[in-house]
């Protein structure tokens, strides 16, 4: 729920009486998220069988109709947004277009999660990389959809999905630094000594801190989830 949240909270810091569209855009990004965690649990992906405790959806129900539940999930996610009334035309187009973005970035974080347990091992250089695609992705597009929803400058959307990316790939870190006992080898942690990932830490929190104090997104979600 940590993306709709954020989904929600930058609309409302733009406008409070922002779109009667909301719940479509709160409930793509969450199915949009839902649908690749079914993916990334399958067992030619990252093979596991439970999800947050609970036994995943192909180990319920099989891999064949996860994968159609994937499918379902994401193909949901477009029409709920594609169905948006109240917001002008090219906002909607410019929120399906993001999300149509974001599938492909997801699709190209998983692929580099296969060619990693291929090879083993995966590249310092790529690290950034992985990060952006597999998590910051989704972060980036929920930054998005926030921004359209409240009607905020879309000449600044660029920045504004540079922001969620950043936001993301801390979001990630954050989580790989409590899984990395248990979830050795997808983990940052597997491949960056601590001292790498601080930098790199620091690096993404000063540059969110300074578009922050330049009021492009409010600071509270930083504070809550960093």
């Amino acid at each position: 729920m940590v993306r709709s949240f954020l989904l929600d909270h930058i609309a409302q810091s733009i406008r409070p009486d922002f779109s009667s569209d909301r719940d479509l855009f709160l409930l793509s990004i969450e199915l949009a998220h839902a649908a690749s965690l079914v993916a990334d649990d399958l067992p030619f992906m990252d093979h596991a069988d439970t999800r947050r405790g609970k036994p995943s959806v192909h180990a319920l129900f099989g891999k064949d109709k996860a994968m159609l539940c994937c499918y379902h999930l994401f193909c949901s996610a477009f029409e709920l947004l594609s169905s948006a009334r109240v917001m002008e035309k090219e906002s909607i187009i410019r929120a399906v277009s993001c999300l149509a973005k974001v599938g492909k970035e997801l699709v190209g974080g998983q692929w580099m999660d296969l060619c990693r347990g291929r090879e083993g091992t995966l590249k310092k250089e790529d690290i950034e990389i992985w990060l952006s695609k597999k998590t910051g992705s989704l972060f980036g597009t929920a930054f998005v959809l926030g921004w359209l929803l409240g009607g905020g400058d879309e000449g600044l959307l660029e920045k504004v999905e540079e922001m969620g990316v950043r936001f993301g790939v801390l979001f990630q870190i954050r989580d790989d630094f409590y899984d990395r006992e248990e979830d050795i080898g997808n983990n940052v942690y597997a491949y960056l000594s601590e001292r790498e990932i601080f930098e790199k830490r620091e690096h993404h929190q000063a540059v969110l801190s300074r578009w922050a104090q330049h009021s492009l997104i409010p600071q509270e979600p930083f504070e809550m989830f960093l």
